[in-house]
């Protein structure tokens, strides 16, 4: 179980977090690739929409 335990909740609203289980002195170049690879897979939402939703909203707004 992963838990932010109430640590800077206000500022985390729109953050991505990636946890490895790898421990900090074992942390090596291949596990930030690891990250920065998990990273580029995230599909940002801002609020609940995702790229197709918003784009049928627009022409919704548009017509």
């Amino acid at each position: 179980e992963m838990r932010l335990s109430n640590f800077l909740l206000w500022q985390l609203a729109y953050a991505e977090i990636y946890v490895t289980p790898t421990l900090w002195p074992d942390f090596r170049g291949v596990h930030l690739i690891e990250g920065i690879a998990e990273y580029q897979k995230r599909e940002r939402r801002y609020g609940g929409l995702n790229h197709y939703d918003a784009h049928a909203a627009t022409k919704v707004v548009k017509e």
